[in-house]
């Protein structure tokens, strides 16, 4: 199933339902499953790139240079 913006909002595969949250820049913020329990998050700057992803409480941060990505640190729980 896919919104008006021809985002993907909505899979079934082998009975099991996963959901797809976009923000009004059709960036993927969340995932969640059938019981619309919170599988990540995502967050982004205002140029787009994904600052932080949440999975089960932890937190992976993503670090820019004008070049693009250059890594990538976790902070557990």
């Amino acid at each position: 199933m896919f919104d008006d913006n021809g985002n993907m909002i909505q899979k079934t595969v082998a009975g099991v339902v996963t959901n797809y949250v976009y923000n009004t820049e059709d960036r993927l913020t969340e995932v969640r499953d059938g019981s619309n329990a919170l599988i990540v998050r995502y967050y982004y700057d205002p140029f787009g790139r994904r600052l932080w992803k949440e999975v089960g409480g932890t937190r992976t941060y993503s670090h820019y240079t004008d070049e693009g990505l250059i890594g990538e640190a976790v902070r557990l729980k």
